[in-house]
């Protein structure tokens, strides 16, 4: 049975290395022998509650953050220490848009907490009321077999690390170089930023399901094409979003007229005047910067007036989910 995730961590026992405490005598004795498997996975049917709990539990947050890291979990209990040196976690969680938007605050992007995740954005496209078990999809037991098969191999060649082909090494640095000249603006950002290792950990797997140590260009194509997907599901939710009230708050009402080209006039009238010069040219400097506007000037009868239009190459939240 595999268990949620607790309010604590709780689940560090089942995977636990051998745990040592001390007798009534002051001398070490074993009281736990530990699991010889590291790996464990928990389903979170109402992932929002994980938020709510890491964002009241720093504790929680950085063990979470830590087991993607794969970095030694650590838990002090009374006169023993439970940890694991080498931790293998995975989490798969369900949430709805509307509660994604809800409980995830800037200080889950801004920690790195968030960009942890690789995300799924599910539409329905048509309406089903027919279960179909496991057994009756087509073609599962077999990609299952293949699966099997590929790890068995992979654990019989004794390989214990990963090495990019000569082509997979040429992709990944022309994808980072790529990645750099196409730098994502605002919470974008901050999501965006742990990408290239969601692309090597995804790249790794694939390589290990086809039976071998050597993660090839086709690999890390595969890889890159999740995690491209995973940002565009992100956008829908965070595109747009600059972690600034002031920046958030006029994509908001820019976004409310349809993103039209707007003079400087007009976007203080969106504000009702209460804007002030300064901070309004320190908004658009930073939104210049990063590529989401652009400034033109247009003559008139007098002082020519300066216009703010939206970039093209710009993709904001349209929530069009």
């Amino acid at each position: 049975m595999i268990p949620p995730l607790p309010s604590r961590p709780g689940w560090l026992k089942t995977i636990c290395d051998p745990v040592w405490g001390l007798d009534s005598k002051g001398e070490p004795v074993l009281q736990d022998s530990g699991s010889d498997d590291k790996r464990v996975l928990l389903i979170e049917e109402e992932a929002g509650s994980i938020f709510i709990r890491v964002a009241q539990q720093e504790v929680l947050g950085k063990f979470l953050t830590t087991a993607w890291d794969s970095g030694r979990l650590m838990n002090v209990v009374k006169d023993s220490k439970m940890e694991c040196a080498t931790p293998h976690v995975s989490i798969v969680g369900h949430i709805t848009p509307d509660e994604l938007t809800d409980r995830v605050t800037s200080s889950h992007i801004t920690s790195g907490f968030i960009n942890r995740w690789t995300m799924a954005l599910i539409r329905p496209t048509a309406v089903d009321d027919s279960l179909v078990a496991p057994e009756d999809i087509v073609g599962l037991d077999d990609a299952i077999l293949r699966i099997r098969d590929g790890l068995n191999r992979f654990t019989d060649s004794g390989e214990h690390q990963f090495v990019l082909s000569d082509e997979a090494d040429k992709l990944r640095r022309e994808t980072s170089v790529w990645v750099r000249e196409n730098e994502e603006p605002g919470a974008m950002a901050h999501l965006a930023v742990r990408f290239q290792s969601q692309r090597l950990k995804l790249a790794m797997v694939y390589a290990a399901v086809d039976g071998t140590h050597v993660i090839s260009a086709d690999h890390l194509r595969a890889a890159r094409a999740v995690t491209s997907y995973s940002l565009r599901c992100a956008r829908a939710f965070w595109g747009g979003v600059f972690l600034d009230d002031l920046t958030d708050d006029f994509m908001s009402l820019w976004r409310g007229i349809g993103y039209g080209a707007i003079s400087l006039s007009d976007l203080s009238a969106l504000f009702s005047r209460h804007l002030t010069a300064a901070k309004c040219e320190n908004m658009l400097r930073r939104l210049l910067r990063d590529g989401v506007i652009e400034s033109s000037q247009v003559k008139g009868d007098g002082r020519p007036a300066t216009f703010i239009s939206l970039n093209p190459d710009y993709q904001p939240n349209t929530n069009d989910w």
